[in-house]
């Protein structure tokens, strides 16, 4: 399993790319999962920031923000 998932990763030369690819195999199985994005967390100002997304259907996100502690959703998923 772990190196189907390194084999995925490897298409493409972006991580837009790698990660739409991901996605793309991904539907094959769950077809429902509509949006992946990728966040980093900046402790010291508790901000979650995408960087990388793959988005199916709407509008893509972009250069979205948002403090951990502002997402009910988030934030208990943090916790776990």
């Amino acid at each position: 399993m772990r190196n189907q998932i390194l084999d995925v990763t490897k298409h493409g030369d972006t991580l837009n790319e790698r990660l739409s690819h991901l996605h793309e195999r991904m539907l094959e199985s769950v077809p429902i999962v509509d949006r992946i994005g990728c966040a980093i967390y900046d402790a010291k100002e508790d901000m979650l920031k995408t960087f990388v997304n793959s988005t199916r259907q709407g509008v893509p996100i972009s250069g979205y923000e948002i403090k951990l502690g502002d997402s009910f959703s988030l934030s208990d998923i943090a916790l776990r």
